[in-house]
């Protein structure tokens, strides 16, 4: 993850939360759903801080 661009950085987040936003409309989740939810959401705030360190260091 670390030799990603930034641009790369926003389009991943960008599609991770496009999935929760269509998660979230889902009105009975299955454990798949609920399992997808927290995985993509980890991953976004894992990624939202490598952001913000790869902008903090330009």
């Amino acid at each position: 993850m670390r030799n990603q661009s930034i641009e790369e950085l926003k389009k991943r987040i960008e599609d991770l939360e496009d999935s929760i936003f269509y998660i979230n409309m889902i009105d009975r989740w299955t454990r798949e759903d609920s399992e997808l939810y927290d995985k993509y959401s980890k991953e976004l705030r894992e990624l939202k801080s490598l952001l913000i360190e790869e902008i903090a260091k330009n």
